[in-house]
């Protein structure tokens, strides 16, 4: 199928303006190709995370579908309104997203919740999609500034607010923790939050999917550490 084939568009009021403004939604009928180990899936035909956000096409503001139609808490909708004064915000609706455009309105979405009191877990979310984004792309240094960017927000979110966040449990949060920093070759801030999952008993039962996923990832982690103890080995090795 060709990617417009996924995609309709619906109307929805803005929160911040009021106006009817269109977005882009994708329909579920999503082939999954792989899943790397920080979660990002790869979908046949079509990147799904190019539509995350909604852009208003009048004034400007950018979130996901749910915090969107959710609404903004008056002093956060003043304040965002007042900035948006200043600037002009109108943004060109397009059915069919470029990376380009992806991006662009994953960096407005994050850049708005500097004005809410959005939780450290939607922030981190929100960057991490932009890490994967940019993954696609090929762009490592991007990439990484912004699965760094995550994982700090996910530890602030698992050691100040309550579990689940949305559909995320604290043990997924702890996962990710641990496979983003696992990707940015830390792996000893890795380890700690992998072996939080792999030694606590009640999460054997109650988050079976979760735990077995980081035992896959430590034992991963593992072989990695010994390539680059072999390569670091090799090249110390005298010339002969």
């Amino acid at each position: 199928m060709a990617e417009k084939d996924y995609l309709y568009v619906v109307k929805k009021p803005c929160p911040i303006c009021s106006m009817e403004t269109r977005a882009t939604k994708v329909r579920s009928r999503l082939i999954t190709e792989t899943v790397d180990n920080d979660l990002c899936t790869h979908y046949k035909d079509i990147n799904p995370y190019y539509y995350r956000i909604w852009v208003c096409e009048h004034c400007g503001y950018a979130e996901d579908e749910r915090h969107f139609l959710n609404g903004v808490a008056p002093k956060a909708k003043k304040e965002i309104q007042d900035f948006l004064a200043g600037h002009n915000g109108t943004s060109e609706f397009k059915e069919q997203r470029t990376r380009d455009d992806a991006i662009k309105a994953l960096k407005l979405a994050i850049f708005y919740t500097k004005f809410t009191t959005e939780t450290f877990a939607h922030k981190a979310g929100l960057n991490l999609t932009l890490a994967w984004i940019y993954r696609e792309a090929g762009d490592k240094e991007n990439e990484e500034k912004f699965l760094a960017e995550a994982g700090k927000l996910y530890i602030e979110s698992r050691s100040r607010e309550v579990f689940p966040q949305g559909q995320m449990t604290e043990a997924d949060c702890i996962y990710l923790i641990g496979a983003i920093h696992f990707r940015l070759g830390d792996y000893d801030t890795a380890g700690r939050y992998l072996s939080m999952l792999m030694h606590n008993k009640e999460l054997e039962t109650k988050e079976r999917v979760t735990v077995d996923r980081a035992k896959d990832l430590w034992s991963d982690m593992r072989d990695k550490m010994k390539e680059e103890r072999a390569e670091t080995s090799d090249d110390a090795s005298p010339a002969e």
